[in-house]
């Protein structure tokens, strides 16, 4: 009895043995690095406590998704390669037959904490489900792909023709400088395929390194105060105009045209005035459109569109009010003429022949004051609808030299007016 006790004890110990040999070289490996090393996660890689780890961060923006002009919110996906030094974690190949790399959770290792500072939720580049690729020689690399929103206040004087420049902050929450820096730089070029996927085409991005502006000690002054490291990425994005070109900008100067052909109507028209009318609301339902399409926020220049589609607005109400006093003017005698009667005679005691020549002698002098009269309103009536003539042509004249002019102004403002870049408080 006692025998076969002892032959069960050894076969547990050798099935216990067994299983604790790991089965490859990977399982092997990260048995050595974490357990058997006695890796702790929770402080950084460097061997003396006044050394700073160095933190290489490259960024870039493969996506816009949105930006909101209303709300002054960009969204955007972009991709975050990161790369540290870990000694601890190095090996040599040769004794893992050959194995260089090794794919782990970042939970098991020390990573940076970083985050998007100024994104409206919380993002975080680094979790710890996230995988990070180990090099046999200590080298960490992580590669996120993350989708966020930031503010970006737009300078929309120039929409739908305007430059925008927005940017974002990555960096740590109370770890100085001293600690950890990184050192970020941008991808080799921006994406083209950004401009098939959006109304948005980044033109540029710039990533510098800064340190916060605000101290992490809560109460210190000059050279005690510890700041953290930082990297801001301003991205230059530039608009594509041609949806607004053709849906708002075309039909508004084809509206602006029409509305100078009232000057050529003829003044006994009647649909002279109703045509004017007609254009004149189609220019507020530009409006209305326009101003669904950009923020409320003050303090600003008006957009070059609605400076563009105001003035056409006042144009068409310009060529309105023309048109109506011409037409008055036009219509001016109509209303003046009342009909000329002639005098009764008086009673005459006298002869019959005397009688007679007496009326003969009034009635062709109210014949010859009837008559010109009669002349002086025609004269009066022809000189008037000669001025509301006169006046639609000179108006027309007036009205296509003030379109071309302010035109002209505004392709001038557009070519010549660059783009802002915010201030932002660097190192």
């Amino acid at each position: 009895m006692n025998r076969v006790i002892s032959v069960l004890l050894v076969l547990v110990h050798a099935i216990a043995a067994v299983g604790a040999v790991p089965w490859n070289d990977e399982a092997r490996l990260v048995s050595d690095l974490w357990a058997n090393a006695g890796y702790d996660a929770e402080t950084r890689p460097v061997r003396n406590a006044s050394e700073t780890v160095q933190v290489a961060l490259r960024v870039d923006v493969f996506s816009i998704l949105n930006i909101d002009s209303k709300e002054q919110v960009i969204t955007m996906a972009s991709a975050f390669n990161m790369k540290w030094q870990d000694d601890r974690l190095k090996w040599d190949p040769d004794v893992y037959n050959g194995l260089e790399y090794l794919s782990v959770a970042a939970g098991k290792t020390w990573y940076p904490k970083l985050i998007v500072m100024n994104a409206l939720e919380e993002t975080r580049l680094i979790t710890d489900d996230t995988e990070i690729f180990v090099t046999s020689e200590g080298v960490l690399h992580v590669r996120n792909n993350l989708g966020f929103k930031t503010q970006c206040h737009l300078q929309q004087s120039l929409f739908p023709f305007d430059v925008q420049e927005c940017w974002f902050v990555v960096g740590t929450v109370g770890v100085p400088s001293g600690v950890m820096r990184l050192d970020a730089f941008k991808a080799d070029r921006p994406r083209e395929s950004i401009m098939a996927i959006s109304s948005w085409r980044l033109e540029d991005l710039t990533v510098r390194g800064i340190l916060s502006p605000t101290c992490i000690d809560a109460i210190s002054d000059g050279e005690d105060c510890h700041r953290s490291s930082e990297a801001m990425l301003s991205l230059t994005l530039r608009r594509e105009p041609k949806y607004h070109v053709y849906t708002v900008l075309a039909p508004c100067t084809i509206f602006t045209l029409l509305a100078s052909m009232i000057f050529w109507l003829p003044n006994e028209c009647g649909e002279k005035l109703s045509f004017g009318i007609s254009i004149f609301f189609g220019f507020v339902i530009f409006q209305l459109l326009v101003q669904d399409e950009l923020s409320d926020a003050g303090g600003e220049t008006p957009s070059v569109m609605i400076r563009y589609v105001l003035f056409n607005f006042v144009l068409a109400g310009f060529a309105v009010m023309i048109s109506a006093v011409s037409i008055a003017l036009y219509h001016r005698s109509d209303g003046g003429e009342t009909s000329q009667g002639f005098p009764t005679p008086r009673a005459q005691v006298g002869s019959e022949g005397h009688q007679q020549a007496t009326l003969t002698q009034d009635g062709e002098g109210d014949a010859a004051q009837h008559e010109e009269t009669t002349q002086s309103k025609a004269k009066k009536s022809w000189n008037l609808k000669k001025i509301a003539k006169y006046l639609d042509r000179v108006s027309f004249v007036v009205f296509y030299i003030a379109f071309l002019t302010y035109f002209l102004a505004i392709v001038v403002e557009v070519v010549q007016t660059p783009g802002e870049t915010p201030e932002v408080a660097t190192s």
